[in-house]
């Protein structure tokens, strides 16, 4: 064997080390899907955050349009009715008058479900706080008609109170409830917001 076939039989029998080829390993591969799904559930976190406050905010804006406009339409014609007809804890028996005997400063005032007056066209007014038969879930009416669109609302929570120091004086109608928005599939966290107001009727016939 001449020096030539000797020198290609030590090429062809050299070893290539293994780890002198280009690539990545099992290990690495690994690593580096770790890292890509804890950047991925951290941007997915923040966009949620970002999107359940937009949705809080959204909910919070259509709850309080809604109850101050109800709020505000209820005082009117409350204010402005020609006669206080009685107020009511379970719509069947009313009281003509809010006038307390025996007041006692630590109690709360009662918490009415009813309330009756007459408008200046003679139409008799019923305005109800009570639960739904059919949901046991509080509503807010007037003559047996929602006033809150329960499809995307819910009221929590809904009274009157009435106060009078005498007979001639006009009473003193307290307004209360609270409102929801209603839960859906997405979750956009708590909104509920509460409304109240005290109005003095003004235009009483008596």
């Amino acid at each position: 064997m001449n020096k030539k076939q000797k020198k290609i039989r030590r090429i062809i029998n050299k070893k290539i080390p293994f780890n002198s080829q280009k690539g990545y390993t099992v290990v690495e591969l690994l690593a580096v899907m770790v890292i890509l799904a804890i950047i991925g559930s951290v941007i997915v976190g923040i966009v949620s955050s970002t999107l359940r406050g937009a949705g809080k905010a959204t909910s919070l804006n259509e709850i309080r349009q809604v109850g101050n406009n109800r709020l505000t339409g209820v005082s009117k014609m409350i204010e402005f009715a020609r006669s206080f007809d009685g107020i009511s804890i379970d719509g069947l028996t009313y009281q003509d008058n809010c006038i307390v005997e025996f007041v006692v400063p630590s109690l709360a005032p009662t918490e009415y479900h009813y309330l009756k007056v007459t408008n200046f066209t003679n139409n008799q007014l019923i305005f109800s706080c009570s639960n739904d038969l059919g949901t046991n879930e509080p509503t807010f009416a007037s003559n047996s008609a929602s006033l809150i669109d329960t499809t995307t609302i819910d009221v929590t929570n809904c009274s009157f109170t009435c106060s009078q120091n005498y007979l001639t004086q006009p009473p003193i109608i307290g307004i209360y409830f609270t409102l929801s928005k209603k839960s859906t599939g997405s979750v956009i966290g708590s909104a509920l917001i509460s409304f109240e107001t005290n109005v003095t009727m003004r235009n009483l016939r008596r």
